[in-house]
């Protein structure tokens, strides 16, 4: 039999483009990703913004009698250092457990290392020991490490979830939304730092360490300790439910090309069970399964598997 194409694209319109983003919506894998890309994005942002106001806030004006060898800048520059350096350090090992154990798995290792690095930031004073709070940065840069590039990393293979559903494949469009709402989180997280700052008092007045106040310090340790412990605690858990690995995915392929091959693929009840789990949509209802030839196969599979 002649090899099937995908399904005809449309043409490029600001309507076929939001028809695009709500079809990819659909899919629950995507949703789980944008998600975990969303929240990833967040937090990242949130740390970058505050970790130096913090540290400056605390120890700013310590620097001379504690740690004279540190102006205040230096000492701005060491933190940033800090977690750059073990936020690369992580890099390495993530490669190699996603390449081993799947492309998500980083998040179950590296989101438990932010989530310890924020809970020991969160007791840190100024009467606690510097090398406390560098640890603790240390902590959170090799935590951080896994929320831009894990996502990036699960990207390429939605596409082919994508062309599973509907028979087409739109890196574009997938790629747009995730870039449009990353740059609508990144504004978000300079709303929500404003709107803290305000609420609990913070100002240009009393933005200084010899100033600063309880309430003060309490927003930084809000957006700095409160909110990533939070959206890592809710990262985690959606990652665990990330249900594509290496066999799903090779299945997904695997049968996409059995499609364009022979204009049908035939599932076996496991396998529409696997796909209709990550999609979320019913497996009779999916682009691999549309054909002539296996319509009525289909209507039956769909009866068995409603009981």
């Amino acid at each position: 039999k002649p090899r099937v194409d995908t399904a005809p694209r449309q043409k490029d319109s600001l309507k076929s483009t939001f028809k695009s983003y709500g079809e990819l919506l659909k899919s629950k894998l995507y949703v789980k990703c944008y998600i975990l890309t969303m929240l990833g994005a967040f937090l990242y942002y949130a740390i970058a913004v505050t970790l130096v106001i913090y540290v400056l806030l605390i120890y700013g004006n310590q620097h001379y009698d504690n740690f004279p060898i540190f102006g205040t800048i230096t000492l701005a520059l060491l933190v940033v250092n800090i977690r750059d350096l073990f936020e690369s350090a992580l890099f390495v090992p993530n490669f190699f457990i996603m390449k081993k154990f799947g492309k998500h798995r980083p998040f179950l290792i590296d989101l438990p290392i932010l989530f310890i690095g924020c809970a020991i930031l969160f007791f840190v004073t100024s009467a606690t020991p510097i090398w406390i709070y560098l640890i603790s940065i240390a902590f959170i840069g090799g935590g951080v490490s896994c929320l831009a590039v894990i996502p990036n990393a699960l990207m390429p293979d939605l596409t082919d979830v994508d062309e599973l559903i509907y028979g087409i494949r739109r890196e574009g469009a997938s790629a747009g939304l995730i870039s449009l709402g990353k740059q609508v989180v990144q504004g978000l997280a300079f709303l929500v730092l404003g709107i803290v700052l305000t609420a609990f008092g913070l100002s240009e007045e009393n933005a200084s360490p010899e100033k600063a106040t309880a309430a003060s310090l309490a927003a930084m340790r809000l957006m700095l300790c409160v909110l990533p412990v939070i959206g890592s605690i809710a990262m985690f858990f959606i990652s665990r439910k990330y249900n594509l690995n290496a066999k799903s995915h090779n299945l997904i392929k695997e049968k996409i090309a059995e499609k364009r091959e022979k204009g049908f693929a035939v599932l076996t009840a496991e396998e529409r069970r696997t796909f209709t789990d990550i999609t979320g949509i019913e497996a009779y209802r999916l682009w691999i399964t549309e054909s002539a030839e296996c319509k009525m196969q289909n209507e039956e599979c769909r009866i068995a598997d409603n009981g």
